[in-house]
Parts: C-alpha cells; sequence; structure tokens
C-alpha cells in the first residue's frame, strides 16, 4: 500500500462520515474497491449504506427558496474557497472560470458552511449542485436586481428567480 492509498482511505473515511452516499465517495476517493467502502461505512456508521437510486441533479434537493438560497450559498463559499487555495482563477477576473470538484474542498466547504451559517445542508446535495454547475446542468447566475449569484434553471419553480430578492432571471439564451 502507498501513501496515496493511504490518503484516498482517509479521504473516504472524511466522506463516509461526512453523509456522502457510497458512488460519489468511489467517484471523488479514486477507491476501486466498493467492497472497502462498503466495509468502511459499516465500520463508521455502524450500518448498511443506503440502498437506492441517486438523483439526477441538484434541482430535487430544492424544496422551495430557503434552500435554493442556502445552496447558492453553498456554490459561492465554495468558489471562494477554490480561489483562495489557489485551484481556480478570481471569479471577478474571469467571469467563466470554471470549478473543479474537489473532494477536500468539498469538505472544508460543507464544514465552513456549517459553522457560518449554522445550516447543515446534505453533502449530497453540496456536491450535485457543484457537480452540475460545472458541467452546466444548472446555471449560476447573476442577479440584475440585487447583484447576488444563484442556482439558476428557467423550468423549475424555485430556481426561475433570484432566491434572495425574488426577481424573475431574463436570461439572453
Amino acid at each position: 500500500m502507498e501513501v496515496k492509498d493511504i490518503k484516498n482511505i482517509q479521504i473516504a473515511c472524511d466522506l463516509i462520515e461526512s453523509g456522502l452516499r457510497l458512488p460519489l465517495v468511489n467517484s471523488l476517493s479514486g477507491i476501486e474497491s466498493k467492497r472497502l467502502l462498503r466495509g468502511l461505512w459499516k465500520e463508521i456508521c455502524g450500518e448498511k449504506p443506503n440502498p437506492g437510486q441517486l438523483p439526477d441533479s441538484v434541482i430535487r434537493y430544492i424544496r422551495d427558496y430557503q434552500s435554493a438560497a442556502e445552496l447558492s450559498g453553498f456554490v459561492a463559499l465554495y468558489r471562494s474557497i477554490q480561489e483562495n487555495q489557489g485551484q481556480i482563477e478570481s471569479y471577478n477576473k474571469v467571469r467563466n472560470s470554471k470549478l473543479l470538484l474537489n473532494p477536500l474542498t468539498l469538505l472544508e466547504t460543507w464544514r465552513a458552511f456549517k459553522k457560518l451559517t449554522g445550516v447543515s445542508i446534505d453533502i449530497n446535495a453540496g456536491y450535485y449542485v457543484v457537480r452540475d454547475i460545472i458541467f452546466e446542468i444548472v446555471l449560476y447566475a447573476t442577479c440584475r436586481s440585487c447583484s447576488a449569484s444563484f442556482i439558476f434553471d428557467p423550468s423549475k419553480r424555485h430556481t426561475e428567480r433570484c432566491p434572495f430578492c425574488r426577481t424573475l432571471y431574463i436570461s439572453k439564451l
């Protein structure tokens, strides 16, 4: 076993402890062995991992404007942490700079968000919101009225407008 493997196992343990679903832990940690991951889950959580289908997108986690605002804030914090770590260029310098899906940044953002806001969002929702913005499944728009950045999907009720000031977003498609 190499040092890299030990680091990956530690990342997997931290992700499992945070409640991230096993297929996502597998994807982010680089650990190929599903048997090892299931064993880690049982040891850490004291029960078998949750079976069932994973959501297709972050939209399944958005129940109202409040959850849309919280997930938008999560993305802003994620982006800020990546900028501070030098993983991406400053958002102000390059408007379309891409986020990177990084397990350590995901964990750091999840912990910091809870500490800063007192809101405990599901880490799976945090994963999906970052992934969906990276792959442009949803957009990360800026409100023309209050200048807040938010998750935008024109076909869904709670994401067709800014969740902070409720201004309808008119895209330039």
